[in-house]
C-alpha cells in the first residue's frame, strides 16, 4: 500500500511541474485584429485600445537585483494581425531605465533580447539556434540568431527621458528565415524577452519575462505567447484569387 501511495504522490507532485515547464511559468493572449496595422514609429497610439500590459520582473540569481521601479521597469503588449498580405505579430515594450550603458562587456549592455519560436518546439544545443533570438541595441543596430536581422522584422525604438518605447512587427518563423508561421488564433508561439541592466553605482541586473536564463540556444525555456480571438467586427483578406470575408 505504501508503495502505491508513493507513485500517487509522484504523479501529483509530477504533472503540475509538467505544466509548468511547458510556459515556463509565463503566459499570455495576444488578440487578432483584421484592421490594425499601425505605423512602425515608437508611438503606440495607433494601436488597438485596451490591450494587456505584461510586466517583465524575473530577476535572474547571480545579478544584482534593480533597486526600484526608477531604477527599472519593463512591460509589454501584443496583438497579431493574420491578414495575408499582413501575417505580422505586434510587440510593444516599454522601459524605465535610469542609467544608459552601453560600453564593455557588449553582452551585458542595455538592450532589449527578444525571442520567438513560431512551433514552440525547438531545442538546441547550438548558436545560432531555429528559432529567433532578436538582439535591439541602443544605437540602432539589430542582429537575429547572430546575423543581420531580415526586413521582415520591422522596429523603432523611441526615448523620453528614462522611458524607452520600442514598437516592433515581427513575421514569425517555424524554422527560422525558411518557413513563416501563419498566424491564427488558437496558435501558441514560444516568447519571451529580456533586458540586461548593467549601471554603475547598484551592478547588473538581467530582467526576463519567465524565470530561467539560457534561452539563446533553449526555446523550451521561453514562455507562451497564446493568439486569442479576433476582435474586430469585419476584415477582408485575399488568398490567391478569392477574397475570403470575416464577420
Amino acid at each position: 500500500m505504501r508503495k502505491y501511495a508513493a507513485m500517487i504522490l509522484f504523479v501529483c507532485l509530477f504533472v503540475p511541474l509538467q505544466v509548468l515547464a511547458d510556459n515556463a511559468g509565463v503566459e499570455t493572449t495576444a488578440l487578432g485584429y483584421y484592421q490594425a496595422q499601425p505605423t512602425i514609429d515608437g508611438d503606440l497610439s495607433d494601436w488597438p485600445s485596451g490591450l494587456a500590459d505584461n510586466v517583465v520582473d524575473e530577476y535572474l540569481t547571480g545579478y544584482t537585483d534593480p533597486t526600484g521601479s526608477d531604477d527599472f521597469t519593463m512591460s509589454f503588449k501584443a496583438f497579431f494581425n493574420p491578414l495575408s498580405t499582413v501575417n505580422k505579430l505586434y510587440i510593444g515594450v516599454t522601459v524605465i531605465d535610469d542609467e544608459e550603458r552601453t560600453t564593455d562587456p557588449g553582452w551585458l549592455n542595455d538592450k532589449l533580447e527578444m525571442y520567438i519560436d513560431g512551433n514552440h518546439n525547438h531545442t538546441s544545443g547550438t548558436y545560432p539556434a531555429d528559432f529567433q533570438q532578436y538582439i535591439f541595441e541602443l544605437d540602432n543596430t539589430t542582429l537575429v540568431s547572430g546575423a543581420a536581422v531580415p526586413t521582415e522584422c520591422e522596429v523603432v525604438y523611441t526615448k523620453a527621458g528614462t522611458t524607452y518605447t520600442f514598437e516592433i512587427g515581427f513575421t514569425v518563423y517555424n524554422t527560422y528565415d525558411t518557413a513563416a508561421h501563419i498566424l491564427q488564433t488558437g496558435d501558441t508561439i514560444g516568447f519571451d524577452m529580456s533586458w540586461p541592466d548593467q549601471d554603475d553605482a547598484t551592478g547588473d541586473s538581467w530582467i526576463s519575462w519567465s524565470p530561467s536564463g539560457g534561452k539563446w540556444n533553449d526555446s523550451s525555456l521561453f514562455g507562451n505567447l497564446n493568439l486569442g480571438a479576433m476582435q474586430d467586427s469585419l476584415g477582408i483578406t485575399a488568398t490567391g484569387d478569392t477574397w475570403l470575408l470575416f464577420e
